[in-house]
């Protein structure tokens, strides 16, 4: 037990072992300074001068390193912002050491400093020994600040070269090089590199961090024969379906087992890619769906510090929006849905991918359970939160269901979308987005219906507030004027309840494969 808490990391131990480390460095890099100045034939007079002068070097160089946070680097991953403090924080120090030492003080200014201050250094300090020392200091302090990652992701690297699967990573810019440093930090034990491809003929023949640009990427088949390669990971986030179904394929035909490629869409504001976010290639990536260009410019100052209500944030569509919504950096997004389990998980997933939303003191996302049928709830909800924008995709949607129970998607799909839209324009939102369905388009089925209905009770509010804004003296109970947007949606591919997962389901059990229409 002794043991293990002695070698248990703290912020305490990090401190006192680099403070050690660091006063043991400044001692020795000044006396090897003089030395190398003296070609390591020290005069005697200097042995007494180095005493004399070693005080205020470790008070001014501790203090400069402290005062550069050079004691909050973390060990394990010191990056080059890490060193560039470094290097301020012995410039900052050897300019006043050479102040205070090689300008004289006055005899009345002398006789108050403490006695390493009051001797005149000016006669006799060689001045070539700041620069020595300056050069000694960062080579030592540097060493030991990048050892561990020198000794993790280079050192260790043979050791686990059997251990991860040969890997190929397509695409060398930021987000494979950020890919490639996250599996160095995990000792190589998931995947070991042997090479990146990418198109850019520039980087071909490059080394990034050891790994080299191998070739292009049509190079695939005969790099994955000729390096045995077991596992390939795709790192370029908006890459064409057809690009990454050639690779998929010619994985496949080359017997890959693994193939991963990043998430298109992640956190803007802070896009780190890392092993964890690695996904599995979907169906819904490489059946080539039509691509939209978003812009992401006018949606990021549409939802920035905003406060959001998503209902039905635990459904298919409402989660989407969520984790969307999110990575644009709302003030607060209040998640609503009647089911707890559904919004369990969705608390869980964004937690994962957007830890900063729910630090201590400053936590932005409120999971409220409920139901849009619930006039009261609902009023609560816009009371205490007064959402500025709100998504509602809270509905029933399986139409062979709702023919079964056309009461239950009578009182949802229609009641309470008029209890959420009611709230909305009586507490003054900006806008409300309505999910409805093409199913609402001249309905042939309840759900259809209900949703059309929807629909219309979207435009009433909307109507009633175009109407708001062209009285000039309106009441001062009238709220601010809503807009209201109701966007219908096709099959959404790959969402609950929807042809994909079905056909996959019936597959797994050896078919057949069911439709609706005769």
């Amino acid at each position: 037990v002794l043991l293990r808490r002695l070698f248990t990391v703290s912020s305490l131990k990090r401190f006192l072992f680099f403070f050690v480390t660091d006063t043991i460095i400044i001692a020795s890099s000044l006396y090897l300074s003089f030395l190398l100045r003296f070609d390591f034939k020290l005069p005697y007079e200097y042995e007494g001068l180095i005493t004399r002068v070693l005080p205020l070097f470790l008070v001014l160089k501790l203090s400069a390193f402290a005062l550069f946070r050079m004691y909050k680097i973390t060990w394990r991953y010191v990056g080059l912002s890490d060193l560039q403090n470094i290097v301020l924080a012995l410039a900052v120090s050897e300019s006043l050491l050479m102040l205070l030492i090689l300008i004289p003080f006055p005899p009345a200014i002398t006789s108050y400093l403490p006695g390493f201050l009051s001797f005149n250094f000016s006669t006799g300090f060689p001045r070539s020994v700041f620069l020595i020392d300056w050069t000694m200091s960062l080579v030592l302090l540097s060493g030991l600040r990048i050892s561990k990652r020198v000794f993790l992701e280079i050192v260790l690297k043979k050791r686990f070269t059997k251990i991860g699967k040969r890997t190929i990573i397509i695409g060398a810019g930021n987000t494979g090089e950020m890919i490639l440093r996250d599996i160095a930090r995990h000792n190589f034990t998931d995947f070991y590199p042997i090479g990146f491809l990418d198109d850019d003929i520039r980087k071909i023949g490059a080394y990034i961090h050891g790994i080299k640009v191998i070739g292009s990427t049509d190079k695939l088949q005969d790099s994955i024969r000729k390096y045995s390669v077991e596992a390939i990971i795709i790192a370029i986030p908006a890459l064409n379906h057809k690009l990454l179904k050639d690779f998929y394929e010619t994985a496949k035909t080359a017997k890959v087992g693994t193939i991963k490629i990043v998430p298109r869409i992640y956190d803007f504001h802070k896009p780190d890619v890392n092993l964890k976010n690695l996904e599995d290639i979907s169906i819904e990536d490489i059946i080539g769906r039509q691509t939209v260009d978003i812009d992401f410019g006018e949606i990021e100052k549409f939802l920035r510090d905003k406060v959001i209500l998503v209902t039905g944030a635990g459904g298919s569509i409402g989660s989407e929006i969520t984790i969307q919504v999110c990575a644009f950096n709302p003030k607060k997004i209040i998640l609503f849905d009647i089911d707890e389990t559904e919004l369990h998980d969705m608390v869980f997933k964004l937690k994962r991918k957007f830890p900063y939303l729910y630090e201590s003191g400053s936590e932005r996302v409120f999971s409220v359970v409920g139901d849009i049928r619930d006039k009261g709830r609902i009023d609560t909800i816009f009371e205490r939160f007064n959402p500025q924008i709100v998504f509602h995709a809270a509905a029933y949607k399986h139409v062979p269901m709702m023919e079964h129970n056309p009461a239950e998607a009578v009182t949802t799909n229609i009641f309470g979308t008029y209890n959420i839209a009611k709230a909305a324009s009586e507490n003054g939102v900006e806008k409300f987005i309505m999910i409805s369905t093409d199913k609402a388009v001249m309905p042939t089925s309840i759900m259809g219906a209900t949703k059309r209905m929807a629909e219309y009770i979207c435009q009433s509010f909307d109507t009633v507030s175009g109407q708001r804004s062209a009285v000039s003296s309106q009441p001062a109970s009238f709220p601010s004027t809503t807009d209201f947007i109701s966007v219908r949606f096709g099959n959404v591919l790959g969402s609950r309840g929807s042809v994909l997962p079905l056909f996959l389901e019936q597959l797994k059990n050896g078919g057949p494969l069911t439709v609706t229409h005769k």
